[in-house]
């Protein structure tokens, strides 16, 4: 990922000069553009950018990056862990709060999981969980969940509330 970032910076930088090139003959231009265009030379550079540096830059801007990287990371891919995660998972529905500290969407998501596992009962202790992590955050963390329209503590509530009557339902 890295050679990625490097190479569109070098495409984004190289872009970025040329359009440095251009507003400065567009400035140049601005007082009398009539003047400016009816002198051959100018009126030249302008048809030969418009025409010729076009195409080339229509190549540069249709040239797929990364491609190099894409193969490596393919190549990379059955090397990726699968049951590790899973087994993280499973090991941390069963063990909410084991002396780690999560913040409410990860102990949100551990929520879904549990109670995707038919597992209500650590849903519950999950989502007691999310809702004493919200209740923790700071106005200034309140605030950037709300900007980023993450689930609202509102919503973790009801769905608290579903499950708990679930759990109640299943052990009468």
């Amino acid at each position: 990922m890295v050679d990625y970032g490097s190479v569109l910076r070098k495409k984004i930088s190289l872009m970025r000069r040329y359009i440095a090139l251009m507003r400065v003959k567009e400035m140049e231009a601005e007082s009398d553009r009539e003047q400016y265009l009816g002198n051959p030379l100018h009126s030249y550079s302008l048809i030969h950018h418009m025409h010729f540096d076009w195409t080339n830059w229509r190549r540069l801007i249709e040239q797929p990056l990364g491609t190099e990287q894409i193969s490596k990371m393919r190549a990379l891919m059955p090397q990726i862990p699968k049951t590790e995660y899973w087994n993280a998972k499973q090991d941390l529905i069963h063990a909410p709060l084991a002396g780690v500290q999560f913040d409410p969407l990860d102990s949100l998501e551990l929520a879904l999981f549990a109670f995707d596992k038919d597992r209500p009962d650590l849903a519950e202790k999950w989502l007691s969980a999310t809702l004493s992590g919200y209740q923790q955050l700071s106005p200034s963390e309140k605030e950037l969940y709300e900007l980023l329209n993450v689930v609202k503590e509102s919503q973790v509530t009801k769905l608290s509330e579903l499950v708990k009557t679930l759990n109640t339902n299943q052990s009468i």
